[in-house]
């Protein structure tokens, strides 16, 4: 083994999951060394978050922040807005929108056998499909050991037909400008009918402004929230709680993406509602249903 698939690590957990997937798969495929470079939170002012992968059983080399500090990240940054210098660099970059298929299809079907770099989110099972047993080993969350997690986690466990409803506001984001009952409306639409179908379900709702969710009726069916937890630190306690779901609904959010895939729920339903602008064809796997988000929705 020559060759090494160093991954550029950022972004909050679902997004860490995404890079890990994307490189270890590659790592697979090519029989090179998995090297995760976690010096990208370093430039992390805004949202400040922090590296999560080393909780999961995964199988890789940390590079830890070395002397080169922010002079060196920056000079990589210049490097990644210029085509020539990322080819010389082997920097593979997500193409995301930029490509007539949004995905950067050699990575799975010409696997370069050389030492690269990936860069960008790579949010497509489509990159680790080929080696999703592996992918689903190592990326299991930990049971959490907080008395309050495991609580929630009886609680779910217990219910005969437990449902996700993983809904973000994005309100952390600079500029955002939010309004509660446009984001809640699609949900409420999607649950009641769901109830309709299924009333022995039972309804766990994630999110990060549980504030939304005082009024009992606000989604138009009995509901649970899970308890909130802010910091970085504990996404992987909310991912596992996530887990023990049988049946989703969510939004754009990479973070709730991987509670869907990660759940290994016998009769496991995902309905992922699509708002116009975000991800979707390449974004949601085979198997999961689409329903196309409408704010009027009552």
């Amino acid at each position: 083994m020559n060759h090494t698939v160093r991954a550029m690590i950022m972004g909050g957990l679902g997004n860490q999951l995404f890079i890990y997937a994307a490189a270890r798969a590659l790592a697979v495929r090519t029989g090179g060394r998995l090297l995760l470079d976690v010096s990208r939170f370093r430039l992390d002012e805004t949202y400040r978050r922090v590296f999560l992968l080393d909780r999961f059983p995964i199988e890789a080399y940390i590079l830890r922040p070395g002397p080169v500090g922010r002079a060196g990240l920056l000079l990589e940054r210049v490097i990644r807005k210029n085509a020539l210098l990322t080819r010389w660099a082997d920097i593979l970059v997500d193409p995301g929108s930029s490509s007539p298929s949004g995905l950067l299809e050699q990575l799975v079907n010409s696997p370069p056998r050389r030492s690269v770099t990936l860069d960008g989110y790579w949010q497509s099972d489509f990159y680790f499909r080929d080696a999703e047993d592996v992918v689903r080993r190592e990326l299991t969350p930990p049971t959490p050991s907080c008395p309050v997690a495991l609580r929630e986690r009886a609680a779910i466990d217990a219910a005969r037909h437990p449902v996700a409803v993983a809904i973000r506001f994005y309100r952390e984001v600079p500029g955002t400008v939010v309004d509660p009952a446009a984001v809640i409306a699609p949900f409420r639409r999607a649950l009641v009918e769901h109830h309709a179908r299924h009333p022995e379900a039972t309804y766990f709702v994630f999110t990060e402004e549980p504030g939304y969710f005082r009024e009992p009726s606000c989604l138009g069916v009995p509901f649970t929230a899970v308890t909130p937890r802010p910091a970085n630190e504990d996404a992987p306690t909310d991912l596992h709680l996530l887990t023990r779901c049988r049946t989703f609904f969510l939004g754009y959010s990479s973070f709730h993406w991987w509670g869907a895939w990660l759940s290994a729920a016998p009769g496991k339903a995902v309905y992922y509602l699509h708002q116009a602008g975000r991800p979707c064809h390449n974004y949601i796997p085979a198997g999961w249903e689409v329903l196309e988000w409408h704010v009027n929705a009552g």
